[in-house]
Protein backbone atom coordinates (compact mmCIF):
# COMPACT_ATOMS: atom_id res chain seq x y z
CA UNK A 1 0.00 0.00 0.00
CA UNK A 2 1.69 3.17 -1.26
CA UNK A 3 0.55 5.36 1.65
CA UNK A 4 2.32 3.08 4.15
CA UNK A 5 2.41 4.43 7.69
CA UNK A 6 0.60 7.61 6.58
CA UNK A 7 -2.52 5.48 6.36
CA UNK A 8 -2.18 4.38 9.99
CA UNK A 9 -4.94 6.61 11.44
CA UNK A 10 -7.49 4.93 9.16
CA UNK A 11 -6.02 1.46 9.28
CA UNK A 12 -7.97 0.04 12.21
CA UNK A 13 -11.40 0.90 10.77
CA UNK A 14 -10.48 -0.34 7.30
CA UNK A 15 -8.88 -3.49 8.70
CA UNK A 16 -11.87 -4.36 10.85
CA UNK A 17 -14.28 -3.60 8.02
CA UNK A 18 -12.38 -6.00 5.74
CA UNK A 19 -12.35 -8.72 8.41
CA UNK A 20 -16.11 -8.28 8.80
CA UNK A 21 -16.67 -8.63 5.06
CA UNK A 22 -14.49 -11.76 4.92
CA UNK A 23 -16.45 -13.30 7.77
CA UNK A 24 -19.88 -12.44 6.35
CA UNK A 25 -18.86 -13.62 2.86
CA UNK A 26 -17.67 -16.97 4.22
CA UNK A 27 -20.89 -17.41 6.18
CA UNK A 28 -22.86 -16.66 3.00
CA UNK A 29 -20.83 -19.26 1.08
CA UNK A 30 -21.40 -21.79 3.82
CA UNK A 31 -25.15 -21.17 3.64
CA UNK A 32 -25.09 -21.35 -0.17
CA UNK A 33 -23.32 -24.73 -0.08
CA UNK A 34 -26.02 -26.04 2.24
CA UNK A 35 -28.79 -24.61 0.03
CA UNK A 36 -27.77 -24.22 -3.65
CA UNK A 37 -31.22 -22.78 -4.43
CA UNK A 38 -30.04 -19.51 -2.88
CA UNK A 39 -28.37 -16.86 -5.03
CA UNK A 40 -24.63 -17.42 -5.31
CA UNK A 41 -22.81 -15.01 -2.95
CA UNK A 42 -20.88 -12.10 -4.40
CA UNK A 43 -17.27 -13.21 -4.77
CA UNK A 44 -15.67 -9.82 -5.54
CA UNK A 45 -16.34 -8.41 -2.06
CA UNK A 46 -14.41 -11.28 -0.50
CA UNK A 47 -11.50 -11.00 -2.95
CA UNK A 48 -11.22 -7.22 -2.67
CA UNK A 49 -11.24 -7.46 1.13
CA UNK A 50 -8.44 -10.04 1.12
CA UNK A 51 -6.44 -7.91 -1.32
CA UNK A 52 -6.95 -4.80 0.79
CA UNK A 53 -5.79 -6.69 3.86
CA UNK A 54 -2.66 -7.67 1.91
CA UNK A 55 -2.12 -4.00 1.11
CA UNK A 56 -2.44 -3.08 4.77
CA UNK A 57 0.01 -5.79 5.79
CA UNK A 58 2.53 -4.64 3.18
CA UNK A 59 2.10 -0.95 3.97
CA UNK A 60 2.12 -1.12 7.75
CA UNK A 61 4.80 -3.80 8.12
CA UNK A 62 5.13 -5.19 11.61
CA UNK A 63 2.82 -2.43 12.92
CA UNK A 64 -0.04 -4.55 11.61
CA UNK A 65 0.54 -6.96 14.50
CA UNK A 66 -1.48 -4.64 16.76
CA UNK A 67 -4.46 -4.84 14.40
CA UNK A 68 -4.18 -8.61 14.16
CA UNK A 69 -4.06 -8.95 17.94
CA UNK A 70 -7.21 -6.83 18.27
CA UNK A 71 -9.07 -8.43 15.36
CA UNK A 72 -12.59 -9.57 16.22
CA UNK A 73 -13.17 -12.17 14.93
CA UNK A 74 -9.54 -13.33 14.60
CA UNK A 75 -8.37 -13.00 10.99
CA UNK A 76 -6.11 -16.02 10.51
CA UNK A 77 -8.75 -18.73 11.09
CA UNK A 78 -10.86 -16.96 8.45
CA UNK A 79 -7.91 -16.91 6.03
CA UNK A 80 -7.45 -20.62 6.67
CA UNK A 81 -11.02 -21.19 5.49
CA UNK A 82 -10.34 -19.05 2.41
CA UNK A 83 -7.45 -21.36 1.47
CA UNK A 84 -10.05 -24.11 0.97
CA UNK A 85 -12.58 -21.92 -0.87
CA UNK A 86 -14.07 -23.54 -4.01
CA UNK A 87 -13.34 -20.41 -6.05
CA UNK A 88 -9.70 -20.25 -7.19
CA UNK A 89 -9.47 -16.40 -7.21
CA UNK A 90 -10.37 -16.40 -3.51
CA UNK A 91 -7.62 -18.92 -2.78
CA UNK A 92 -5.20 -16.88 -4.89
CA UNK A 93 -5.79 -13.77 -2.77
CA UNK A 94 -5.67 -15.77 0.47
CA UNK A 95 -2.27 -17.30 -0.37
CA UNK A 96 -0.94 -13.87 -1.27
CA UNK A 97 -2.06 -12.60 2.13
CA UNK A 98 -0.30 -15.52 3.85
CA UNK A 99 2.95 -14.66 2.04
CA UNK A 100 2.66 -10.98 2.93
CA UNK A 101 2.02 -11.87 6.56
CA UNK A 102 5.10 -14.10 6.57
CA UNK A 103 7.14 -11.06 5.52
CA UNK A 104 5.57 -8.49 7.86
CA UNK A 105 4.28 -10.32 10.93
CA UNK A 106 5.64 -13.85 11.04
CA UNK A 107 5.52 -13.85 14.83
CA UNK A 108 1.73 -13.95 14.66
CA UNK A 109 1.47 -16.16 11.57
CA UNK A 110 3.88 -18.74 12.96
CA UNK A 111 1.50 -20.33 15.47
CA UNK A 112 -0.97 -21.00 12.64
CA UNK A 113 1.53 -22.43 10.14
CA UNK A 114 1.19 -26.10 11.22
CA UNK A 115 -2.57 -25.89 10.66
CA UNK A 116 -2.27 -24.00 7.36
CA UNK A 117 0.63 -25.92 5.80
CA UNK A 118 -1.31 -29.05 4.69
CA UNK A 119 -3.64 -26.89 2.60
CA UNK A 120 -0.74 -24.86 1.20
CA UNK A 121 1.06 -28.05 0.19
CA UNK A 122 -2.10 -29.43 -1.38
CA UNK A 123 -2.46 -26.32 -3.56
CA UNK A 124 1.01 -26.76 -5.10
CA UNK A 125 0.27 -28.86 -8.19
CA UNK A 126 2.58 -29.87 -11.07
CA UNK A 127 -0.09 -29.31 -13.69
CA UNK A 128 -2.95 -27.26 -12.25
CA UNK A 129 -6.06 -26.41 -14.18
CA UNK A 130 -5.73 -23.08 -15.99
CA UNK A 131 -7.93 -21.30 -13.46
CA UNK A 132 -5.84 -22.65 -10.58
CA UNK A 133 -2.39 -21.54 -11.81
CA UNK A 134 -2.35 -18.22 -9.94
CA UNK A 135 -3.44 -19.87 -6.70
CA UNK A 136 -0.67 -22.49 -7.07
CA UNK A 137 1.84 -19.71 -7.84
CA UNK A 138 0.93 -17.81 -4.70
CA UNK A 139 0.95 -20.95 -2.58
CA UNK A 140 4.48 -21.81 -3.78
CA UNK A 141 5.68 -18.23 -3.25
CA UNK A 142 4.20 -18.03 0.26
CA UNK A 143 6.07 -21.21 1.29
CA UNK A 144 9.37 -19.63 0.29
CA UNK A 145 8.66 -16.59 2.45
CA UNK A 146 7.65 -18.82 5.37
CA UNK A 147 10.83 -20.89 5.00
CA UNK A 148 13.05 -17.80 5.16
CA UNK A 149 11.37 -16.64 8.37
CA UNK A 150 11.79 -20.01 10.05
CA UNK A 151 15.47 -19.98 9.16
CA UNK A 152 17.27 -22.99 10.59
CA UNK A 153 14.63 -23.60 13.24
CA UNK A 154 13.99 -27.38 13.33
CA UNK A 155 10.26 -26.64 13.60
CA UNK A 156 10.23 -26.17 9.80
CA UNK A 157 11.95 -29.50 9.08
CA UNK A 158 8.79 -31.71 9.01
CA UNK A 159 7.41 -29.61 6.15
CA UNK A 160 10.46 -29.97 3.89
CA UNK A 161 9.88 -33.46 2.48
CA UNK A 162 6.18 -32.94 1.70
CA UNK A 163 6.99 -29.61 0.06
CA UNK A 164 9.80 -30.77 -2.19
CA UNK A 165 7.73 -33.80 -3.19
CA UNK A 166 5.27 -31.28 -4.69
CA UNK A 167 7.76 -28.71 -5.96
CA UNK A 168 10.26 -30.95 -7.79
CA UNK A 169 7.60 -32.53 -10.07
CA UNK A 170 6.66 -29.01 -11.21
CA UNK A 171 10.22 -28.52 -12.52
CA UNK A 172 10.25 -31.96 -14.17
CA UNK A 173 6.89 -31.55 -15.90
CA UNK A 174 7.32 -29.87 -19.32
CA UNK A 175 3.65 -28.92 -19.24
CA UNK A 176 3.97 -26.92 -16.03
CA UNK A 177 3.26 -23.20 -16.60
CA UNK A 178 6.44 -21.12 -16.88
CA UNK A 179 5.48 -18.86 -13.99
CA UNK A 180 4.84 -21.86 -11.76
CA UNK A 181 8.20 -23.41 -12.67
CA UNK A 182 9.93 -20.16 -11.74
CA UNK A 183 8.12 -19.94 -8.40
CA UNK A 184 8.82 -23.61 -7.66
CA UNK A 185 12.52 -23.14 -8.42
CA UNK A 186 12.77 -20.05 -6.21
CA UNK A 187 11.00 -21.83 -3.35
CA UNK A 188 13.18 -24.94 -3.64
CA UNK A 189 16.19 -22.64 -3.44
CA UNK A 190 14.83 -20.80 -0.42
CA UNK A 191 13.96 -24.02 1.39
CA UNK A 192 17.49 -25.24 0.63
CA UNK A 193 18.92 -22.03 2.06
CA UNK A 194 17.54 -22.95 5.50
CA UNK A 195 17.39 -26.78 5.24
CA UNK A 196 19.87 -27.98 2.58
CA UNK A 197 20.53 -31.48 3.92
CA UNK A 198 17.09 -33.04 3.26
CA UNK A 199 16.98 -31.56 -0.27
CA UNK A 200 20.59 -32.22 -1.34
CA UNK A 201 20.11 -35.95 -2.19
CA UNK A 202 17.59 -34.97 -4.88
CA UNK A 203 19.86 -32.43 -6.60
CA UNK A 204 20.76 -34.72 -9.51
CA UNK A 205 17.05 -35.13 -10.29
CA UNK A 206 16.25 -31.47 -10.91
CA UNK A 207 19.48 -29.44 -11.23
CA UNK A 208 19.24 -28.83 -14.99
CA UNK A 209 15.58 -27.84 -14.90
CA UNK A 210 16.19 -25.62 -11.87
CA UNK A 211 18.90 -23.67 -13.66
CA UNK A 212 16.83 -23.35 -16.82
CA UNK A 213 13.81 -22.09 -14.88
CA UNK A 214 15.69 -19.17 -13.33
CA UNK A 215 18.51 -18.12 -15.62
CA UNK A 216 16.38 -15.68 -17.66
CA UNK A 217 14.50 -13.92 -14.85
CA UNK A 218 15.74 -10.53 -13.71
CA UNK A 219 18.23 -10.26 -10.88
CA UNK A 220 16.54 -9.50 -7.55
CA UNK A 221 16.68 -10.51 -3.90
CA UNK A 222 14.29 -13.45 -4.35
CA UNK A 223 16.47 -14.88 -7.11
CA UNK A 224 19.62 -14.17 -5.09
CA UNK A 225 18.34 -16.05 -2.04
CA UNK A 226 17.24 -18.96 -4.25
CA UNK A 227 20.67 -19.24 -5.87
CA UNK A 228 22.39 -19.08 -2.50
CA UNK A 229 20.23 -22.03 -1.46
CA UNK A 230 21.10 -23.89 -4.67
CA UNK A 231 24.80 -23.29 -3.99
CA UNK A 232 24.34 -24.81 -0.55
CA UNK A 233 22.86 -27.91 -2.20
CA UNK A 234 25.96 -28.16 -4.39
CA UNK A 235 28.21 -27.79 -1.38
CA UNK A 236 26.27 -30.53 0.42
CA UNK A 237 26.16 -32.86 -2.60
CA UNK A 238 28.81 -31.94 -5.22
CA UNK A 239 28.23 -35.13 -7.22
CA UNK A 240 24.60 -34.08 -7.71
CA UNK A 241 25.62 -31.24 -10.04
CA UNK A 242 28.43 -33.01 -11.89
CA UNK A 243 26.30 -34.17 -14.86
CA UNK A 244 24.60 -30.78 -15.05
CA UNK A 245 27.59 -28.52 -14.44
CA UNK A 246 27.33 -26.76 -17.80
CA UNK A 247 23.77 -25.68 -16.94
CA UNK A 248 24.94 -24.30 -13.62
CA UNK A 249 27.79 -22.42 -15.30
CA UNK A 250 25.42 -20.93 -17.85
CA UNK A 251 23.08 -19.77 -15.06
CA UNK A 252 26.02 -18.26 -13.16
CA UNK A 253 27.34 -16.13 -16.03
CA UNK A 254 23.88 -14.79 -16.84
CA UNK A 255 23.89 -12.94 -13.51
CA UNK A 256 24.52 -9.20 -13.90
CA UNK A 257 24.49 -8.08 -10.24
CA UNK A 258 24.81 -10.98 -7.77
CA UNK A 259 25.25 -10.02 -4.15
CA UNK A 260 28.78 -10.20 -2.79
CA UNK A 261 27.82 -13.30 -0.83
CA UNK A 262 26.42 -15.05 -3.89
CA UNK A 263 29.38 -14.07 -6.06
CA UNK A 264 31.72 -15.55 -3.46
CA UNK A 265 29.69 -18.77 -3.41
CA UNK A 266 29.85 -19.00 -7.21
CA UNK A 267 33.61 -18.44 -7.15
CA UNK A 268 34.14 -21.00 -4.41
CA UNK A 269 32.15 -23.68 -6.29
CA UNK A 270 33.78 -22.99 -9.66
CA UNK A 271 37.31 -22.97 -8.29
CA UNK A 272 36.54 -25.99 -6.13
CA UNK A 273 35.40 -28.01 -9.15
CA UNK A 274 38.42 -26.85 -11.11
CA UNK A 275 40.72 -28.04 -8.33
CA UNK A 276 38.93 -31.39 -8.06
CA UNK A 277 38.99 -31.95 -11.83
CA UNK A 278 42.73 -31.34 -12.19
CA UNK A 279 43.90 -31.71 -15.81
CA UNK A 280 40.41 -32.76 -16.88
CA UNK A 281 39.09 -29.23 -16.22
CA UNK A 282 40.48 -27.74 -19.42
CA UNK A 283 39.18 -30.71 -21.42
CA UNK A 284 35.70 -30.32 -19.95
CA UNK A 285 35.54 -26.54 -20.39
CA UNK A 286 36.70 -26.88 -23.99
CA UNK A 287 33.41 -28.65 -24.77
CA UNK A 288 31.39 -25.62 -23.64
CA UNK A 289 30.25 -22.96 -26.14
CA UNK A 290 32.97 -20.32 -26.63
CA UNK A 291 30.87 -17.44 -25.19
CA UNK A 292 30.36 -19.45 -22.00
CA UNK A 293 34.10 -20.24 -21.76
CA UNK A 294 34.93 -16.57 -22.19
CA UNK A 295 32.38 -15.45 -19.59
CA UNK A 296 33.67 -17.94 -17.00
CA UNK A 297 37.24 -16.73 -17.54
CA UNK A 298 36.30 -13.04 -17.46
CA UNK A 299 33.96 -13.17 -14.47
CA UNK A 300 35.48 -15.90 -12.29
CA UNK A 301 38.97 -16.53 -13.70
CA UNK A 302 38.40 -20.25 -14.37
Amino acid sequence: MATGHGFAPYAQNVFQRCVGIVRSSLLAWEEYQRNPDLDEPDRPFLIVSLDLLSGLVQGLGNSVEVLLAQSDPPLLPLVGICLKHPQAPVRQSAYALIGDMAISCFGILRMFVPALMPEIINQIEPEPKFDFVSASNNAAWSVGEIALRYGQDPEFLPFVQPLISRLIPILLNPRSPKSLMENAAVTIGRISLVCPQPVAPYLDNFAQQWCQALWEIKDNEEKDSAFRGFCMLIQANPSGISKHFIWFCNAVVKWKTPSDQLRDMFRQILHGFKAMSGPQWDTQIATYPPPLQEALRAQYQV
